[in-house]
């Protein structure tokens, strides 16, 4: 078995006041289990850009045991995000997928930050076409330079809505719940590896 933890979310716009993940285990044919619906965490402001405050970013701080999955290395980790604004409902806004073994079938542990990806979710999805398509909020950038007269969006770091996640053996799972969760600590994460799967 394996323990999944939920770190956080960034990227997002300063509307967003609240966000919930959904996760479920989906492998090339069908679901694995039932979805987990995650506690919905309120957002905090986030100053990674130039000193502006104008994303917000929400530590989830959820962890998730998976004590009887045996391994198969088409079984995917499938994340969705929802957001609310001011009075508003919680609805889907983006998805991300985190492969969880290798061709090996062993587990993928470490950091790792998922790139969302705008709905329609699609657990099913080969790699090749995940990345293909359109990231969410990159958008969000352009409309806030021009909102606030700031520089040219060229000169603006790409802004990607990202989960953060640690995956790691059960024999891990203690030491790493003592971890502080900080916004700060983004660069110790990585993408995921693109991992060949079997068709």
């Amino acid at each position: 078995g394996f323990v999944v933890f939920y770190d956080f979310v960034t990227g997002m716009d300063m509307s967003v006041q609240s966000v919930r993940l959904i996760v479920g285990l989906y492998n090339n044919i069908a679901q694995y289990g039932e979805p987990t619906v995650l506690p919905t965490v309120y957002c905090e402001g986030n100053q990674s850009y130039m000193g502006m405050q104008h994303t917000n970013s929400a530590v989830i701080g959820a962890k998730q045991p998976v004590p009887r999955c045996p391994p198969q290395q088409d079984l995917n980790l499938v994340v969705e995000l929802q957001t609310s604004g001011p009075g508003g409902r919680l609805s889907t806004r983006a998805w991300g997928i985190l492969p969880l073994f290798d061709p090996m079938s062993r587990l993928i542990s470490g950091r790792w930050r998922v790139l969302l990806k705008m709905p329609p979710i699609r657990p099913n999805i080969s790699q090749h076409e995940l990345h293909a398509l359109p990231q969410f909020n990159v958008a969000t950038v352009i409309d806030v330079c021009l909102r606030a007269r700031l520089p040219s969006v060229l000169e603006w770091p790409a802004l990607q809505l990202e989960v953060f996640i640690r995956l790691v053996n059960v024999r891990d799972a203690d030491v790493q719940s003592m971890t502080n969760l900080t916004g700060q600590n983004t660069h110790l994460y990585q993408y995921p590896p693109q991992v060949s799967k079997s068709l």
